[in-house]
């Protein structure tokens, strides 16, 4: 048996990079730095981008080729922040040769493709990991927790909302950003059905959509409801949850409250607090991050490093591409909804 991983000894993970845009040198990459992760190679279409990045992070090896990157350097493991079609594929590359990977959202074009990956990832035995970051998020965590724990009784109201900019076209507006409103009601309610569509606006670049559809598991009516007429630089989230014993509200990431059904008072005008009632609140400390960094309560932390453990072997990984099949079987039935009603417009 071997000894396990202490902090003055770590063995570390293997690791090549693909994608060498903003967000994986600018966030994810420094937060990669705090664990045991040795970098195999690094891969970008742009020399520029790899350049920087070597220049900065010295990373060993620069290619303009993922697939070679792979064939030459053997990681035992791959995170992939592009597109959409090089998830896809990278997923399905490194799947094949037993390499665990880890893509950003969205991890595929569709539900197709995802039960395809689904499938090679049975077989392979490893893992392809999928950073929808909200599902590491402490307020989400903190609403999955007591819903699953059925401290709001039964789930009848699921309300999320997710506002930002224009984006390039309203179809990416939807599996690019609207996506992560749906993945985070799966993980909260399991898998959505009957998706109906109301729009106030919908241009080329500029949409303001509401979805309803219902829990299957709960029967929870579910709305979901995003628009991108706003500052992203002003408050945008927000999750409610309501059930038949109570009330919670996840707000902009940073606050958490729960309003619990307390005891009966018997018009106690003092009104005491009560360890079994009374709301509850979280926040982190002045706004800001908790733990190693600025975005722990984003969850991108604790997500990279529950993925370096399970790809070394200690613990799984929460959020592979099997538990993303509903995600992105409903997210291929709104796109569909958007397309057709911006036909008839």
């Amino acid at each position: 048996m071997s000894n396990p991983r202490t902090v003055t000894d770590p063995r570390k993970l293997r690791l090549a990079l693909i994608g060498c845009g903003a967000f994986p040198y600018n966030t994810l990459y420094p937060m990669l730095r705090n664990l045991p992760i040795e970098l195999a190679g690094i891969c970008d279409l742009n020399p520029a981008m790899t350049e920087r990045f070597s220049n900065f992070y010295r990373a060993p090896r620069a290619y303009g080729d993922f697939k070679e990157m792979i064939d030459q350097e053997k990681p035992e493991a791959v995170l992939c922040v592009t597109n959409l079609d090089t998830h896809y594929e990278a997923a399905k590359y490194c799947l094949e040769r037993g390499i665990n990977i880890l893509t950003e959202k969205a991890p595929c074009q569709n539900a197709d493709q995802a039960e395809e990956l689904s499938a090679l990832q049975k077989k392979s035995g490893k893992f392809h990991g999928v950073l929808f970051n909200r599902r590491w998020g402490t307020a989400y965590t903190l609403a999955k927790e007591v819903a699953a724990r059925g401290d709001l009784g039964k789930l009848t109201m699921i309300y999320s909302k997710f506002n930002t900019k224009a984006y390039k076209d309203i179809d990416f507006f939807v599996y690019n950003h609207i996506i992560h409103m749906i993945d985070l009601t799966v993980f909260i309610a399991g898998e959505l059905s009957s998706p109906a569509l109301q729009a106030l606006v919908l241009g080329e670049r500029s949409g303001a959509l509401e979805i309803h559809c219902r829990a299957l598991e709960s029967g929870a009516l579910c709305t979901i409801q995003s628009a991108t007429e706003q500052d992203e630089a002003y408050p945008m989230e927000r999750l409610d949850l309501a059930g038949t014993r109570g009330n919670l509200t996840a707000d902009n990431w940073r606050d958490f409250h729960w309003d619990r059904t307390g005891p009966g008072r018997d018009m106690d005008y003092s009104l005491p607090l009560d360890r079994q009632g009374d709301s509850l609140s979280w926040h982190p400390a002045g706004g800001y991050g908790i733990g190693r960094g600025i975005f722990s309560y984003m969850g991108f932390e604790a997500a990279l490093d529950e993925f370096v453990k399970a790809a070394l072997g200690e613990g799984t990984f929460s959020c592979t591409i099997e538990d993303c099949i509903p995600t992105m079987r409903f997210t291929d039935q709104v796109r569909s909804l958007v397309k057709n009603l911006a036909k008839e417009r």
